[in-house]
């Protein structure tokens, strides 16, 4: 993973490094080698600086971190790292559709990287980030589905992955 200079002045000004996450030492080596690259960028909207567009040709996916919401005062250094591990599992932890399934696909796609920060070990800490963005009546946070994965992060049925065999837990 590279970090645009935006992405590492984020996680440096909210104590939260790549280095200190506590994580499988295996997903560690997965996302350093994996080819993302972080920003960060303000809503509505941002550009991206002359670093960001050359960390561009050596990346196949760039994962733009909203600093409005990580900039929540309410929300612990823990919960901003599951945050941050929910949307690299979206490229990490994809999700596998079943053709036969009557799943709603933006939803499966939400639950899997849900998923990954259970395996990642900040589930708890990802659901708490989004229980109170929601109590907060942060935009985006009101909609049923965020219950539904509220209740699923609660008690999971079954943790679905999508990892290479040799991660996927025994």
């Amino acid at each position: 993973m590279q970090f645009a200079p935006s992405a590492r002045q984020l996680l440096a000004t909210y104590h939260i490094p790549f280095e200190s996450w506590t994580i499988p030492d295996a997903e560690r080596s997965r996302i350093a080698d994996a080819p993302i690259g972080l920003a960060a960028f303000y809503t509505p909207g941002s550009r991206l600086g002359p670093t960001e567009i050359q960390m561009l040709q050596s990346i196949q996916f760039l994962i733009a971190l909203d600093m409005s919401y990580l900039k929540a005062e309410f929300l612990t250094a823990p919960e901003q790292v599951g945050i941050i591990i929910h949307e690299l599992g979206h490229v990490l932890n994809p999700a596998i559709y079943d053709p036969c399934s009557c799943m709603n696909a933006a939803l499966d796609e939400e639950l899997y990287a849900d998923y990954y920060t259970i395996h990642c070990g900040y589930g708890s800490e990802f659901a708490s980030a989004m229980a109170k963005m929601r109590q907060a009546n942060v935009h985006g946070f009101a909609s049923s589905s965020i219950q539904q994965r509220l209740d699923e992060l609660a008690s999971p049925s079954s943790i679905r992955l999508n990892l290479p065999p040799e991660q996927r837990p025994r």
